[in-house]
């Protein structure tokens, strides 16, 4: 299937709302030219410029807001490329600094989508010479890349550092596996130019990020999904069935080993030291990336609650991203809590949240000839060829998605996403109820002129086995949406929850000492309206 272009969406309502908020946030001081080049970047050269860079383009692209600083970041940029055309330190032969290849990818994607953007002849070539000057003279070591634990630090920190002498010829960082990172930037290089040396890089690089072991390395989730976002687009362009299926493999892996229980990331496999945003929109986009290619439900589904309950929680009042304790971790227990040494990652986070709220209205709807799939809602203004519509739905809350058709050149088939263990689907046409057939998941709905379709049905609770979790528990679920109890101390719920007045609410019957009143399991995705103050002093159990 294939998702649209940002330019035939119009984001609106609660998505628009978080992608202004977060547009806000990334031209502030922190990302604007007088200071974006002297920040300490801990030693990631590329990384703050190239994260600054590619978020306010595609923010531009979905908004239609031009930004404020990124023409006077790029002439400033112009300025810092050393002789060979990238940023700091000139290696000698045979040596590579992971982090500086890691933070180069987000540099060379910034450039890339500006490019697809504006066409810009100069972009192109600044992109060309880091290809050709920084990651071409490194095809030859990756077969060397050090993955033996006793050759690796596990001092990480939130801003990972380089840690001893070279191994290898490796200069290596706390960010264990960062040296993949670039897989995302290099497979959408050879997506745009075919550069077959670049081809080779790559398959290199595939080769042995194949046979990692991801939890035996403790590698980054950060680094491995990035990666493997850069082999699932390395497949579509190649139609390469083995690269699809490690894809594949690798999103089960990370469910199972690196997944929290409201679908954010333990930070390394195997070590819940924090969460990171960063992962938790690199798991969003790869999880919609796999649906589009396989059409599996369980893909959609998982895109829904990494967006709504990762994102949504990990989103802070001011705009940017932060991390939060690992829900089922020795430290976290059983409550979802926010990190006040990391309230905001204002160097990384904020900046790659940018990439997740701008790619999610237009991946949220695919299209296959006659075939229009929705595997998520936003409200918005959305026209495809021949078929144009604005979407308004009560979605993750309430279970109601209509749709003003407003062009319909032939017969199209519809299908809708249907949250798990909805019931009462009913589907109206121009206020008339009409009928449709429910198939793996979706609602399928043939519709052949311009009308008005409303598609509705009920959430109810569900209470589901912990997966993340040092002890058996069970978490509580109204549709997508993951729901928890706000108390200082881990309560006992006695009694089944009792749908309240207000969607996605709960009433608990009785939960130690608390009175039914005061007790009420409710969705964690509201970050965005609570105040640094409250984030740091709330506490919300959502393990029981």
């Amino acid at each position: 299937m294939k998702a649209l272009a940002f330019e035939q969406v119009v984001p609106k309502g609660d998505l628009a709302y978080r992608m202004v908020k977060n547009y806000a946030r990334l031209e502030g001081k922190e990302y604007r030219p007088e200071q974006i080049f002297d920040i300490d970047k801990n030693g990631w050269p590329g990384d703050w410029e190239g994260r600054t860079i590619l978020a306010l383009t595609l923010l531009a692209r979905s908004t239609g807001r031009t930004p404020a600083y990124l023409d006077a970041i790029l002439e400033k940029l112009e300025s810092e490329f050393n002789e060979r055309g990238y940023l700091k330190d000139i290696l000698p032969a045979g040596m590579a600094n992971e982090q500086q290849l890691s933070g180069h990818n987000w540099l060379l994607r910034g450039l890339l989508e500006l490019y697809l953007w504006r066409g810009d002849a100069k972009i192109r070539r600044w992109a060309q010479a880091i290809v050709e000057n920084l990651y071409l003279p490194v095809k030859g070591l990756y077969a060397a890349y050090p993955l033996d634990p006793d050759c690796r630090s596990f001092d990480g920190a939130p801003a990972g550092f380089i840690a001893g002498k070279s191994v290898n010829g490796w200069y290596l960082s706390t960010d264990i596996g960062c040296a993949y990172m670039c897989l995302d930037a290099l497979s959408q290089y050879y997506e745009i130019f075919r550069d077959e040396r670049v081809a080779e890089l790559l398959d290199e690089m595939i080769r042995n990020f194949e046979q990692i072991d991801f939890l035996g390395a403790s590698m980054q989730t950060h680094a491995s999904l990035s990666a493997t976002r850069g082999i699932l687009r390395y497949y579509q362009v190649t139609g390469r069935k083995e690269l699809l299926g490690f894809a594949v493999r690798f999103f089960k892996l990370y469910v199972e080993k690196g997944m929290t229980e409201n679908y954010a990331n333990d930070n390394w496999f195997g070590r819940p030291a924090w969460t990171e945003p960063c992962a938790i929109v690199d798991s969003f986009l790869l999880a919609s990336g796999l649906f589009q290619e396989t059409g599996v439900y369980a893909y959609a589904q998982a895109a829904n609650r990494i967006y709504a309950n990762g994102m949504g929680y990990a989103q802070r009042s001011n705009g940017g991203f932060g991390c939060d304790e690992c829900i089922g971790s020795e430290t976290a227990g059983v409550f979802l809590s926010t990190l006040e040494n990391i309230y905001e990652a204002f160097w990384c986070c904020s900046m790659r949240g940018a990439e997740g709220l701008a790619n999610a209205a237009r991946l949220s709807v695919l299209t296959d000839a006659d075939c229009v799939a929705f595997a998520a809602y936003y409200d918005g203004s959305y026209s495809l060829d021949g078929f144009a519509f604005d979407e308004k739905t009560s979605l993750p809350y309430s279970g109601s998605v209509r749709l003003d058709i407003r062009r319909c050149d032939g017969p199209r088939e519809l299908l809708f996403y249907v949250p798990e263990h909805a019931e009462k689907i009913v589907l109206q046409k121009n206020g008339t109820e009409a009928s449709g057939m429910l198939k793996d998941g979706f609602y399928h709905v043939t519709v052949s002129e311009p009308c008005r379709l409303a598609l509705y049905f009920e959430l109810v609770l569900e209470r589901k086995a912990a997966r993340h979790c040092i002890t058996p528990g069970v978490t509580y679920w109204h549709g997508d949406l993951l729901l928890g109890l706000k108390t200082e101390k881990a309560v006992k719920l006695l009694e089944a929850p009792r749908s309240s007045d207000a969607p996605a609410r709960y009433t608990v019957g009785f939960a130690a000492g608390q009175s039914a009143a005061q007790a009420v399991l409710e969705p964690v995705n509201d970050s965005i309206e609570r105040d640094r103050e409250d984030m740091l002093a709330r506490k919300i159990q959502v393990l029981f």
